[in-house]
């Protein structure tokens, strides 16, 4: 075995296992890990979530601001000089950071004025080391198994980023292969067993690409609103029908072993699941996969065309230009962060007496003092939770209740 790359994978182990909140991101190739955690770090997210609480979440000296500005790059129509290099017809292909991993991304998360903190970890789990795992690929340098198992094992949370586009065109046809959902299935079924003893672990469903479907739905919803009464049979019905709603469909169809597995024995105590679609881009969305694409099995960013959304000002109706506007991305660190201040609060409460004073040498008072001024955060961080109505999510199990204001 490379000496090198077993010292990369330990210091990597080493380094999540340190941290007190562990997020690992799964996903395929190119479905766009990179690019969802360059925005979870971005300061104007970090601060619309925390925006009435005194936390802080302090970002890593990692750089992704080429991802950040790759991105933004997209609506930039006409460059420095004055010349045009884009219109609002032109075709995109969409750069997902194909070739970036997140080995280590770090955030630290703090009160304000105070010393103590706590370290959330990033990493993720590569689509290529998933197919090897699946199929039983052995890799002279690594113990792939050990290793993605063992990082499973550690993570509070799993965040699975998912291609709408995949789920929702071509009646699904590239969506199992193309997600890697056979192996994230495989993977979790092995690693997380429900019985009693389990850490509570929080798996978040991240749909990305998915603004086509948002500005359907947006449509639809507008569509139907002429049934005066929103509590109707009628009006439930047809809403479940709408595109935003089919995808979350998709999500829990595709994903039904591993929903299941989640509702299996104590999985329904120790397993909160969630559906969080987010918009990366703003007016960007799908328009069609590349003609040569369509006989490929696995399918990713590189095979899809996207296009501009057309908009106009409702005054004097002029075509208004393409905006950067990722939304609902802050969603994701709230629920990271109210699952594990629950998940303080629950063990502080029933701590043994021998445990309290263990704790009082093992972690110190400071410590102790750090995490109850976090927890005392935790109602108004709630409050920035979108409902249904303003944020087309949903939430699959709940059994610690650690969306509402921790009462």
């Amino acid at each position: 075995m490379d000496r090198n790359v077993q010292n990369d994978n330990q210091t990597r182990l080493e380094h999540f296992k340190s941290a007190d909140i562990r997020v690992l991101m799964l996903g395929a190739k190119r479905v766009g890990k990179t690019s969802l955690l360059s925005l979870l770090s971005n300061d104007d997210i970090i601060r619309f979530a925390l925006n009435g609480t005194n936390l802080e979440l302090l970002t890593s000296d990692m750089d992704l601001s080429k991802t950040y500005q790759t991105m933004k790059s997209y609506f930039q129509l006409i460059d420095e000089s004055g010349k045009m290099i884009r219109t609002r017809r032109t075709e995109l292909t969409l750069d997902d950071g194909a070739n970036e991993n997140i080995e280590r991304y770090e955030m630290q998360l703090t009160t304000k004025g105070r010393n103590g903190t706590h370290k959330i970890a990033f990493t993720d789990i590569v689509g290529e080391d998933l197919r090897k795992l699946h199929n039983k690929v052995v890799d002279p340098n690594r113990d792939i198994e050990k290793e993605l198992k063992d990082l499973v094992d550690m993570a509070d949370v799993i965040v699975i980023t998912v291609d709408s586009v995949l789920l929702m065109e071509n009646n699904g046809a590239n969506a199992s292969s193309s997600n890697n959902i056979e192996e994230v299935t495989s993977l979790i079924k092995t690693c997380c067993l429900p019985s009693e003893g389990n850490v509570h672990k929080l798996f978040l469903f991240v749909p990305v690409k998915c603004e086509k479907y948002y500005n359907e739905h947006i449509d639809y919803m507008k569509s139907i609103e002429s049934i005066k009464d929103f509590s109707s049979e009628e009006y439930l019905e047809k809403a479940k029908e709408a595109p935003m709603e089919q995808l979350m469909d998709n999500i829990e169809k595709y994903y039904s072993e591993l929903f299941k597995h989640f509702k299996t024995g104590a999985g329904n105590t120790y397993f909160q699941a969630a559906i969080l679609p987010v918009l990366t881009l703003g007016d960007i969305e799908f328009k069609w996969f590349k003609a040569a694409s369509l006989d490929k099995p696995v399918l990713d960013a590189s095979d899809m065309i996207f296009r501009y959304k057309t908009k106009t000002n409702p005054a004097t109706n002029a075509l208004l230009d393409p905006q950067f506007k990722p939304q609902f991305c802050e969603q994701i660190l709230i629920y990271i962060l109210l699952f594990q201040l629950r998940k303080i609060k629950v063990y502080l409460e029933n701590r043994s007496f021998f445990q309290k004073f263990l704790d009082v040498f093992t972690k110190g008072l400071k410590r102790l003092a750090s995490n109850k001024e976090l927890i005392e955060q935790a109602p108004l961080l709630a409050k920035n939770l979108r409902d249904k109505k303003t944020f087309v999510h949903r939430v699959v199990q709940n059994p610690i209740n650690f969306t509402t204001t921790n009462k």
